[in-house]
This record gives structure tokens, C-alpha cells and sequence, in this order.
């Protein structure tokens, strides 16, 4: 079986993990518990970040999806201007307090 790369935001209240298990389950509602249907429901989360400063979340990805191995999930969290910047594009999330956003990149089986 082949694999094909993947990559979800999230933005709002929860963890990392809660924030990665809503996404498996809407990625299971809309594509099925296949597990090869090439989502982020068909892998783990392995790693937890915060998006180093100076980096942009584009440069990060690329500079750390081939070290993402198949079925694995990486999660980096955005901070600073990348985060009000998210906010801004999500006006659901205006004025509310602890907001988080994530971006969550891997490998899926397919």
C-alpha cells in the first residue's frame, strides 16, 4: 500500500490530542473507517511542536515532511503573529480567550 500526505488546521479551544481526535472522527464520518482512505484518521500523532520563531508555518512543513514516517502525525502549534493571524481568518473565534491553532501534517495510508 502507498501513502499520500496529508495536512489539517485546527483552530479553537482544545489540545492537541482532543484537536487530532475531532479531526480523525470527521475525517471517519466523511471518508469512512477504512484504514487506508488516506486521512489523518489512519495515523497516530507522534509529535507535539510549537512553530519556531522565525518560521513560517509553509517553511516548517517543508522543512519536516519527509522526516514524517507513514501512518505518523505531527502536530505544530502556532504562536504569535501566525496565531492572531489564523484568528483574523476565523472570525467564529473573535473575542473569545484561549484560543489555539494547530496544523497537523503526516503521512496516510492509502
Amino acid at each position: 500500500m502507498g501513502a499520500c500526505e496529508f495536512s489539517n488546521f485546527y483552530i479553537g479551544k482544545k489540545t492537541p490530542q482532543e484537536a487530532f481526535n475531532q479531526l480523525s472522527d470527521q475525517a471517519r464520518s466523511e471518508y469512512g473507517s477504512d484504514p487506508y482512505n488516506g486521512t489523518i484518521s489512519t495515523t497516530d500523532l507522534t509529535s507535539i511542536t510549537e512553530l519556531p520563531s522565525g518560521m513560517s508555518p509553509q517553511k516548517y512543513l517543508k522543512a519536516y515532511a519527509e522526516e514524517v514516517d507513514k501512518r505518523e502525525c505531527w502536530c505544530v502549534e502556532l504562536k504569535r503573529s501566525y496565531l492572531l493571524t489564523a484568528k483574523k481568518r476565523h472570525p467564529e473565534v473573535k473575542g473569545k480567550k484561549g484560543i489555539r491553532a494547530y496544523i497537523f501534517f503526516g503521512l496516510a495510508s492509502m
